[in-house]
């Protein structure tokens, strides 16, 4: 009896082994169809290039960089994606951004952005004291060529690579302004940036300007608030004109010492998870207005949208931009990178900016001949900057 209980119990650890043998079998078998599967729909997704490399190996007579290619290919890869905002960058390029992220570098003293309708790179602000400066180079001047390469070529990153170089040598660009082309050289230099820019206006109103939302923005502009009122300021206009953004820690920074203790914006990632920024209990507790235009870009534009939503400012001027995600660089091995749009900006109320912008609360143009002076002409001049201190009572 005893023995057939033995031989039962061994008979049942057997099945038991076997079964999960098969089970652990199975799922392995499974697992490793679907990582199968994974690689070959991987492999099928770039059968394309690998035929175009097929071809090239087999009968292209020329000769060709694999560098080149390959960064070529990024590029396209990336423009494929149909984000604006999203972009490559070569090692080269990449270097020189980093540069100017750190808020000196070698050129010409100019702040740019990409106009793509038009192939070219517009120029926002001229460094006062700049070489750009001394050889006449305007704000909202495009230009179309570096060293005679047609920017529409370069791309925003190489035109911006291409001038830039070492100190002392020199670039030519080929401007266009209005009808008017013309070729002029440049002496590059080291650049150090300024972002903001203050005065006190009529004995009593703080103006500053903001140029970009980077590194050094934040400091200049609690130093300007606190300077601005010790002399007597009682209301204050922020000027964000043709700023083209910047940092979001900066951006969270400057509405910290304006708004007091609210909600800033919300960020949202692919996974759908949201994340809010608030300020903290600091306020600037008086009037304010804020001056934007169309060349008002990302960060300048949330700036304008938050304190336009708490009715905290008037904004005067001109529609924005419209940007809506937030971009973070990847390095990749090569010491390239790629820039990819990975977050939703929403406004305290949920709203995005994507495409609309921000619509001001006092509509008003500047006249044609004046916006490339904008941030260096008086106030009968300026019609935008008169009508926001109409908005402030003065």
């Amino acid at each position: 009896m005893k023995k057939n209980n033995l031989i039962r119990m061994l008979l049942v650890a057997a099945l038991t082994a076997a079964v999960t043998w098969l089970i652990t079998y199975s799922a392995t078998i499974k697992g490793a169809e679907r990582d199968v599967a994974k690689l070959l729909g991987s492999v099928g997704k770039y059968q394309k290039l690998e035929e175009i490399q097929q071809y090239v190996d087999k009968y292209f007579v020329g000769e060709y960089d694999e560098k080149a290619v390959m960064n070529a290919a990024a590029e396209g890869y990336v423009a494929g994606l149909g984000d604006k905002w999203s972009y490559y960058m070569d090692p080269e390029s990449y270097a020189l951004y980093t540069e100017d992220r750190s808020g000196n570098y070698t050129g010409i003293g100019v702040t740019v952005h990409y106009l793509e309708e038009d192939s070219a790179l517009q120029v926002l602000d001229v460094n006062d004291d700049s070489s750009a400066s001394e050889v006449g180079i305007r704000s909202l001047d495009l230009i179309v060529a570096v060293e005679g390469q047609p920017v529409s070529t370069l791309g925003y990153e190489g035109a911006v690579s291409a001038i830039k170089g070492e100190e002392g040598t020199s670039v030519t660009l080929t401007i266009l302004r209005g009808e008017v082309r013309f070729d002029v050289t440049v002496e590059r230099r080291i650049v150090e940036k300024q972002y903001i820019f203050s005065d006190l206006l009529n004995g009593n109103v703080g103006y500053i300007r903001i140029t970009e939302f980077s590194l050094g923005a934040q400091d200049g502009f609690l130093a300007a608030v606190d300077a601005l009122l010790s002399k007597g300021a009682e209301s204050f206009v922020f000027d964000v004109r043709n700023n083209p953004g910047g940092d979001l820690n900066v951006l969270i920074n400057i509405l910290n010492r304006i708004l007091g203790e609210k909600d800033l914006f919300i960020e949202e990632y692919q996974n759908g998870e949201r994340y809010t920024f608030s300020s903290d209990e600091v306020k600037l507790d008086c009037p304010i207005a804020v001056l934007c235009n169309a060349n008002s870009y990302s960060a300048a534009e949330y700036f304008a949208a938050v304190l336009q939503e708490y009715g905290v400012a008037t904004v005067v001027g001109e529609a924005t931009t419209g940007k809506g995600y937030g971009q973070t660089t990847f390095k990749l091995e090569d010491g390239s990178a790629v820039v990819l749009s990975i977050i939703r900006y929403y406004t305290p109320e949920g709203r995005s900016l994507k495409e609309s912008g921000v619509t001001p609360d006092v509509e008003v143009a500047l006249d044609e001949s004046n916006r490339s002076l904008i941030g260096r002409m008086d106030v009968a001049s300026d019609t935008q900057l008169a009508e926001a201190l109409k908005a402030l009572g003065e």
